[in-house]
């Protein structure tokens, strides 16, 4: 199997606020993300999957969001996947 390609900085806009996990709230504006893309094609349509997206906070972002737990040394990579597909979260 091989290896992923290389990540790609991307920024995405979130036209309005969002619940990222539970408790955590992300509020409308643009960050800055990664898309992260599979080297391999699915072996019956010979098409790439479709691109996995990520954000990433520092525990003091995180609190800053709502998460009380999140501690300083700690980045938390959440997958947003999902929160692109449903438009939540827009490429920019």
């Amino acid at each position: 199997m091989r290896q992923g390609k290389k990540p790609k900085a991307v920024s995405l806009d979130a036209p309005d606020e969002f619940e990222l996990a539970r408790g955590i709230f992300l509020p409308a504006g643009r960050y800055d993300g990664w898309e992260r893309s599979s080297a391999s094609s699915t072996m019956l349509s010979n098409r790439k999957p479709a691109p996995r997206y990520d954000l990433e906070f520092s525990g003091e972002q995180l609190r800053a969001l709502g998460a009380f737990a999140a501690r300083d040394e700690d980045d938390t990579i959440f997958d947003v996947t999902s929160q692109v597909a449903e438009g939540m979260l827009v490429l920019i």
